[in-house]
């Protein structure tokens, strides 16, 4: 596996960008900034692993960049209802919690296999 670091530099000021927005329109404003903070990890890690991640097989990159495409979408759909509504902090812990940690699962898997 080797990772491409201008494209994880890419996908980090992406996932500040979209944190950013995140919490200026948060509508509950006292998790905003714990929605910016998860907001930035979860949709960096699935960014990162969608466009930074380089395996020796082309099969498993093109698995591994779809699982995070996959993760990437759901994360901004899940980061976006938390921002319109108001959450407590442990829903959006734990949601966000099994999201990541799925993804993980399934790309460590999909990488072990090849």
């Amino acid at each position: 596996m080797k990772v491409k670091t201008i494209s994880v530099i890419i996908a980090l000021v992406i996932s500040l960008l979209i944190a950013y927005g995140l919490y200026s329109y948060c509508v509950c404003k006292d998790n905003d900034l714990l929605l910016a903070v998860g907001g930035t990890i979860s949709l960096f890690l699935s960014l990162a692993s969608c466009i930074g991640l380089k395996f020796d097989y082309g099969r498993t990159t093109t698995n591994v960049s779809a699982i995070g495409g996959v993760f990437f979408l759901l994360f901004i759909v899940s980061n976006i209802i938390f921002m319109l509504v108001q959450f407590a902090v442990p829903i959006y812990v734990v949601v966000n919690g099994l999201l990541l940690s799925v993804m993980l699962l399934a790309i460590y898997k999909v990488a072990k296999a090849s």
